[in-house]
This record gives structure tokens, C-alpha cells and sequence, in this order.
């Protein structure tokens, strides 16, 4: 086994570009599905994933996350056998969360779908079955070789569960499109479990090429092993509030379908219409603003057994310089995508949407309007969130997140029975509630460890603005003249280039600064 610690900035680089693609994929495959099944199918469809996001979130996201930090731990004390049986036990664990949570995903499934007023989204929850028993497994091995800093692994099988989940999902929805909306969405739902196969048999391979470089560690550093009560002890300590805190989001999610297609309907609007509408929320625009969200969740994944490590070997001052050059990773990323967002929002949704109806555009490009203004709250939160379980105190994240998720319920129950505002008051209450946690983690982790923000972030921002205006003028020109979507895809292009050549001539960002960046 590979010993040198990799880079932070390869590591984040890696799942970056690896969460880019799936990201695209994700985007390509949401217009031939849009087409086929329509927004009325993407709503029975977008109604199961919040549950299963939420069960998949209790049973994986705080597990992984322990696994990591204590393998990282483990390695740096050179206590290898505790390593490798931390693997073993946390196999065991999210193979018997797998078929727990799918019971009861197939149990419920049909209550759940009657209790959100949207029964035709029965399908979809039972299809999420098989991903529901295989997905803790793969994340638990993901996990393991995060831990080790080997990020080559989880990526490459991040790009092929959403690949073969693309394929997949358009094959069975149109297999099952002749027997209804219904049974197509739940065709398309059906993929995530073929994905996620796909990519449990990958990471098994990885782990049978590596087996003999594990078997052969333990014969040095330390020998003695801990008892295995003691380390799923430690396991479920670490993960417990993790995984709450992960829940939170799918949670208030799965309460916004709830809230949304009731205070809509008590405003006037049929099942079927607040269906569509839901459809606009939770199905398009936010399926864009989880988009910014890949640079962030590389990051967090890759400075989770850095931080640990140095905090293993109490290196304080290169663990400040290591914070605030993640900060400032973090807002040179999370601005100009907010701001295109923003600027370009029915550019964007007409290109990635083409086949849905001017209403639909016009709707759901006012709500990633909205939304759009949560990308930095959002990135901070996984950013944050990331450091402080580096630390220990995974507990505080949850805490903050609760609050933010308490005025989130609060708004949104307010604001969508107000007939003018309806669904985009979800929005708003999703903006305000993220930006609230955001404020909340920074301080918290100001609290635990100083560090500082450099003045240059100030110089991203304005650059962000003009690099919006110019997007929005450059589309709107173009677009009589090359046609709509060239325009779109030009003032992107351009958009980028704008963004990075205000920061060259201002040397905002310098080569000194990628060269740190990739040391670090």
C-alpha cells in the first residue's frame, strides 16, 4: 500500500472532476428522461428520492466519515491491523443498514406516497429498493480508501454508477413508458440500484488488487490489535451525529413535499398542477444547484483524514495555513458559480430543458433565480461541516443545521400559502435557512481554530458581478444572431473567461497560489 500522502489539492482535483462529470451526466440524462416521462413524471420521481436520500443519509453518510478519520488515525499511528479490521467490521454494519432501510423503503412505500398526496410516486419508492440495500456498502469501502487518501477509487466509481445509471434509467423508461407515467418513472428510479451494483462490483476489484499490500502491512508497525466492541464503539460515536446531521437536508426536503403539495393545494391548485410545480422545485432547478456542490463535497472528502492526521501529530500553524487556503479555495469556486446561476438562470433552463412548456421555464427559472443565492451558504455548510468532524465536533454542525432547518420549515409553511408566492417560497425559505447555518458553522469553527480570510475573496466577488453582466448581455445579444442555445453555451464559455482573466490581471489568483494549492 501506497504510503505518501497525497495532496489535497489532487485529492479534491480528482473527486472534483470526477463529481463534474457525474454532474453532467446527471444533467444530460435529465433531458431525454424530462422528454420521455414529462414534468409529471419527474414529479412521481423527484417525490421517492428525498426518502431514499434521507434513509441512504442515516445509514451512510455519518459511517464513511468515521471509517475515514479513524483509518486515517490508525495509519498514522502505524497501526495497520487496526485499519484493516475497521474495514471488515464496517462491511458487516452497512451490509445489515442495506437490507434494514430497504425493508422498510418497501414496506412504507405506498403509505408514504398517500401521506405526500402523491400516490402515482408508489413505483419510484419501491424501485429505490436495491439501491437502498447496495449503497451503504459501496460507501462503506469509499470510505476506507478516502481514509488511506487513495481518492482514484471512489471517483472512478462515482462515474460509473451515474453512467450505467443513465443508460439504464432511459432503457427501463421506455421499456415501462406503454404501461404509464407511473411505471416509466419508477423504470427510471430503478437505475440508481443498477448504478450502484456497478460500482460495489468495481470497488471489490480495487480492494482484491490492493489485498496483498494490506496483508503484508499489518506484518509491521504496531500489532497489537484494539477489540472489535471498542472500535464499532468509536464507529457509531463518530458517525451517530454525523449521519443526524446529514439526515437533516433529506429530511427538510421530504417535509417540503409534504409542505409544498399541501399549502399549494390549500391555495387552490389541483394534486396534478402542484405535482408540475414540484416538479419545477426539487426536480429542475435544484437538481442545477446541487451542481456547485461537487467542489465542495471533494473537498470536504479529501481534508477530512488530512486534518485528523495533522491534529494526530499536532501540527497547528500548517493546519491554520491548511484552513485558510480552503476558505479561500472555497470562495473563488462557490461565487462565479453563483452568479451565473443567477444571471444565465432561463438560459440555462431552456437549454437543459427544452421540451417542457414556457410556463415551466418561466417558473422554474425564477426559482433558480432564488436558489441560486444558496450556493455559497450551501458549500460553506459542507466545507465547515467537513472541519469540524476533522475535529471532533460533529456534533455542533447538526445543531446548527437543525436551527437553519427549523426557520427553513417555518418560511416555507408561511410563504407557499401566500397564493403570489406559492411554491418560490420554498425557495426563499431554503435560501434563508442555509444562510443562517453558514453563519453559524463559521463561527463555530472560528471558535475551535483561528484562521484568517484573505482580502482577495473580496476581488473574486466583483469579479463574479462583472463576470455576470457580461454573460447576461453576450446571451441575450448572441441569441438573435446564432440562435439561443449557441448564445447560452458562448456566454458560459465567455463567462469563464472573463472570471479568470479579471483574476489574472489583478493577480488575484497568481501561480505562487496554484503551486501552494497543489503542495497542500
Amino acid at each position: 500500500m501506497e504510503k505518501k500522502v497525497k495532496s489535497i489539492g489532487k485529492n479534491a482535483a480528482m473527486l472534483g472532476i470526477a463529481g463534474i462529470i457525474v454532474k453532467i451526466i446527471g444533467a444530460i440524462y435529465r433531458i431525454p428522461i424530462t422528454a420521455m416521462i414529462t414534468d409529471e413524471g419527474l414529479g412521481y420521481y423527484q417525490t421517492a428520492y428525498p426518502i431514499y436520500e434521507m434513509m441512504l443519509a442515516i445509514s451512510t453518510a455519518g459511517l464513511p466519515v468515521a471509517i475515514s478519520k479513524m483509518v486515517a488515525a490508525s495509519v498514522a499511528q502505524e497501526k495497520y491491523r487496526d485499519s484493516k479490521k475497521i474495514l471488515r467490521l464496517s462491511m458487516y454494519l452497512m451490509g445489515i443498514l442495506g437490507i434494514f432501510f430497504g425493508l422498510m423503503i418497501f414496506i412504507f412505500a405506498e403509505r408514504l406516497a398517500n401521506f405526500y398526496k402523491n400516490p402515482g410516486a408508489y413505483y419510484s419508492m419501491v424501485a429505490l429498493v436495491p439501491a437502498m440495500i447496495v449503497s451503504p456498502m459501496l460507501a462503506g469501502i469509499r470510505g476506507y480508501y478516502q481514509g488511506r487518501q487513495i481518492m482514484g477509487p471512489t471517483a472512478i466509481s462515482q462515474v460509473l454508477v451515474q453512467g450505467f445509471r443513465l443508460i439504464s434509467g432511459l432503457v427501463l423508461a421506455k421499456l415501462l413508458l406503454p404501461r404509464g407515467l407511473e411505471f416509466a418513472a419508477g423504470g427510471a428510479t430503478l437505475a440508481a440500484g443498477i448504478g450502484s451494483i456497478i460500482g460495489l462490483l468495481y470497488m471489490f476489484a480495487v480492494h482484491f488488487r490492493y489485498r496483498a499490500d494490506l496483508n503484508s502491512e499489518v506484518t509491521i508497525g504496531i500489532q497489537e490489535t484494539s477489540e472489535s466492541k471498542e472500535i464499532l464503539k468509536e464507529m457509531i460515536m463518530i458517525a451517530l451525529p454525523i449521519s443526524i446531521g446529514a439526515a437533516i437536508v433529506p429530511i427538510m426536503d421530504s417535509i417540503d413535499i409534504y409542505l409544498v403539495m399541501d399549502g399549494l393545494q390549500a391555495i387552490g391548485f389541483s394534486p396534478e398542477e402542484a405535482n408540475l410545480r414540484f416538479a419545477w422545485l426539487k426536480g429542475m432547478a435544484q437538481t442545477l444547484i446541487n451542481m456547485p456542490q461537487v467542489f465542495a463535497v471533494a473537498l470536504g472528502v479529501s481534508i477530512i483524514p488530512v486534518i485528523t492526521s495533522l491534529i494526530e501529530k499536532k501540527e497547528h500553524k500548517e493546519l491554520e495555513g491548511k484552513l485558510s487556503m480552503i476558505f479561500k479555495l472555497t470562495f473563488l469556486l462557490a461565487f462565479p458559480c453563483m452568479v451565473g446561476l443567477f444571471s444565465l438562470s432561463y438560459p440555462i433552463i431552456s437549454l437543459i430543458y427544452p421540451t417542457t412548456s414556457a410556463m415551466a421555464k418561466e417558473g422554474t427559472a425564477l426559482i433558480l433565480k432564488i436558489l441560486s443565492l444558496s450556493t455559497l451558504p450551501l458549500m460553506l455548510i459542507t466545507i465547515t461541516s467537513s472541519i469540524m468532524q476533522a475535529f471532533g465536533k460533529e456534533r455542533v454542525p447538526v445543531l446548527n443545521l437543525l436551527i437553519g432547518a427549523v426557520v427553513k420549515i417555518i418560511l416555507t409553511i408561511y410563504l407557499t400559502r401566500i397564493p403570489s408566492v406559492n411554491v418560490y417560497g420554498a425557495a426563499i425559505g431554503s435560501v434563508v435557512g442555509y444562510s443562517l447555518t453558514a453563519g453559524l458553522n463559521i463561527a463555530s469553527v472560528n471558535k475551535y481554530m483561528s484562521f484568517s480570510l484573505d482580502k482577495k475573496i473580496i476581488i473574486y466577488f466583483i469579479a463574479s458581478i462583472i463576470m455576470g453582466l457580461g454573460a447576461y448581455y453576450s446571451q441575450a445579444l448572441a441569441g438573435g444572431f446564432i440562435g439561443p442555445k449557441l448564445a447560452t453555451l458562448a456566454a458560459i464559455i465567455l463567462a469563464v473567461v472573463i472570471y479568470f482573466g479579471i483574476l489574472l490581471v489583478t493577480k488575484s489568483f497568481t501561480k505562487e497560489d496554484f503551486e501552494m494549492l497543489r503542495r497542500k
